[in-house]
């Protein structure tokens, strides 16, 4: 995932278009249930296998992005080209 566009579009479009649609049809259920995996699953994941691949952090550190707000350490290795 070393792309830049590939990245936004796996870990943020994709994501939210899939929640907009729960949203739209009016499944709030669903929809509450996809921010939280979202959020507490995916991302972290997402954003490890991000800096694992820029070797920024190793695998064995990519459990430490599972705590809240770790990631914006990396914020600037995450999110700019």
């Amino acid at each position: 995932m070393k792309n830049i566009f590939s990245y936004y579009l796996a870990s943020i479009i994709g994501p939210f278009i899939f929640m907009f649609y729960l949203l739209y049809n009016e499944n709030s259920v669903g929809f509450g249930i996809s921010i939280l995996i979202y959020a507490l699953i995916y991302r972290p994941i997402i954003d490890g296998l991000r800096l694992v691949s820029k070797k920024i952090i190793t695998k064995r550190e990519s459990w430490k992005l599972f705590i809240p707000f770790r990631h914006v350490k990396w914020m600037k290795e995450l999110y700019l080209p």
